[in-house]
C-alpha cells in the first residue's frame, strides 16, 4: 500500500485565474494491492480528505478489508515507513488492540516497513494509472471538476481497479476513537529501526517489533528481535467460542454476522447511483442521485441528484448544489454504473436502460 500523490481537479479549457489560482479541489488517492492464494486484486481509495495519519489510513483501508474472503485470518501489510504515516506509536497501539475493529476475523498479522530508497512498487502503478486516465479525459475535451467525476471515470475506464470513496465522517471515527485510547499507546525507543510489528490474537495486546522481517512458524522466534509492547487496555479480545461454532459446518459464526451488518450498513454507499423518491402532497417524484455518505443511526443517505437530459431517461448529468438527506426508505433501487461520455466538455452518466425517473 502507499499514499499516491493528490490529483488535482481540471477542465479542458480554463480562464487564467482558474488555472494559476488555487481553488482547484485536490483528491487524495490511497492504493493497495491485495494478493490472496487465488488471486491478486487493486484497489484505489480517494477521498478529500487529504490527511495522512493513522486515522486517514485505517478508513481508507476499511473497504479494502470488507471485500477480503472470510477464509482469510492472516495479514501481512507491507508499507513504506514514515513516521507521520505508518510507522508511529499510534498505528501500532492499532495493530495490538484495536485490528479485530476493522478486521474481525484476524488471528495473525504483521505489518512490513521498506527500507528507505525502495523504489516503485504495485501500488504506485495503480496510482499512476488513475491520474493517468482522469487526464486522458482531460485530453479528450473534458472535464473533471469534483471527486465524484473522478470515481465516475476511473471506475469506468478502469474496471480492473475496485474504487472507493471515504468520506470525511469515516476518518473523524477513528480519529475519535484513537483520541479516546490516547493515554494508552506507548512510544518505542528505535522506532526507526523497525521494519516488522508482529502480533497474534492468542497473546492480546502485545506486539513484537524486529529489525528485519521473519515469517517463520515459531512463536518465540527471537532473530531480529529489538523488543515488544504491552499495552494495559480494557479492550476485550473475542475468544475462539464467540466467533466458532461446533455445528457440522463449522461457519464462523461473526463472520456471518458482521458481512451481514456491514452489508446493511453499506448495502447503499459511496458512490452508488440510486433512484429516490420524494413526496409533495399527492405526487410522488423520482429522482437518480449519487450517494455521497450514509448515516446508518439517523437511517439516512447523503445524495448529489443526476438531472435528466434525454427523453427516453438514459442520460443524466451532475447538479452539484442539489444536495439532500434522504431517508433509507425512500430509496427505490440501487442504479447500475453508468457509461461516462463527455459532450462539450460536460460530463454526462449515460445508463444501458432507461431509468423511471420523474423530475418536477
Amino acid at each position: 500500500m502507499d499514499f499516491s500523490e493528490n490529483y488535482t481537479t481540471k477542465c479542458n479549457q480554463e480562464i487564467q485565474s482558474y488555472h494559476f489560482g488555487g481553488s482547484r479541489t485536490q483528491i487524495s488517492l490511497h492504493t493497495v494491492v491485495v494478493y490472496t492464494k487465488d488471486k491478486v486484486t487493486s484497489h484505489c481509495t480517494v477521498s478529500l480528505n487529504l490527511s495522512h495519519n493513522a486515522g486517514a489510513i485505517w478508513a481508507h483501508l476499511q473497504p479494502v478489508l470488507i471485500k477480503l474472503p472470510s477464509s482469510v485470518e492472516n495479514l501481512h501489510f507491507l508499507s513504506d515507513g514514515p513516521v507521520t504515516h505508518y510507522r508511529n506509536k499510534t498505528m501500532f497501539y492499532i495493530l495490538g488492540c484495536r485490528i479485530q475493529d476493522f478486521y474481525l476475523l484476524v488471528l495473525k498479522y504483521t505489518w512490513n516497513f521498506h527500507e528507505a530508497g525502495h523504489g516503485k512498487g504495485a501500488p504506485d502503478g495503480i496510482g499512476a494509472t488513475c491520474k493517468r486516465t482522469a487526464d486522458q479525459l482531460i485530453a479528450q475535451r473534458g472535464d473533471i471538476t469534483n471527486l465524484y467525476d473522478f470515481v465516475a471515470v476511473l471506475r469506468e475506464r478502469c474496471p480492473n481497479i475496485q474504487i472507493s470513496v471515504i468520506e470525511d465522517v469515516d476518518i473523524e471515527t477513528v480519529n475519535r476513537m484513537i483520541k479516546k485510547h490516547e493515554k494508552e499507546q506507548k512510544a518505542f525507543k528505535g522506532t526507526l529501526l523497525v521494519h516488522q510489528v508482529s502480533g497474534h490474537i492468542y497473546n492480546p495486546n502485545k506486539l513484537v517489533l524486529k529489525s528485519l522481517s521473519c515469517f517463520c512458524d515459531n512463536v518465540d522466534c527471537n532473530d531480529y528481535n529489538l523488543g515488544t509492547i504491552t499495552y494495559q487496555t480494557n479492550t476485550q479480545r473475542l475468544q475462539v467460542s464467540d466467533i466458532y461454532t461446533d455445528s457440522e459446518d463449522d461457519v464462523p459464526l461473526a463472520s456471518v454476522s458482521h458481512i451481514a451488518q456491514e452489508k446493511s450498513k453499506t448495502s447503499y454507499g459511496s458512490g452508488d447511483y440510486v433512484l429516490v423518491k420524494l413526496i409533495m402532497g399527492r405526487t410522488e417524484y423520482r429522482y437518480a442521485a449519487i450517494c455521497s455518505k450514509y448515516d446508518d443511526d439517523e437511517g439516512e443517505l447523503t445524495v448529489t441528484f443526476l438531472k435528466v437530459c434525454n427523453e427516453d431517461g438514459t442520460e443524466f448529468k451532475i447538479n452539484d448544489n442539489d444536495i439532500a438527506d434522504v431517508p433509507y426508505e425512500d430509496v427505490i433501487e440501487k442504479l447500475p454504473i453508468p457509461n461516462v461520455i463527455v459532450k462539450r466538455g460536460t460530463v454526462f452518466y449515460k445508463f444501458k436502460t432507461p431509468v423511471s425517473v420523474y423530475e418536477k
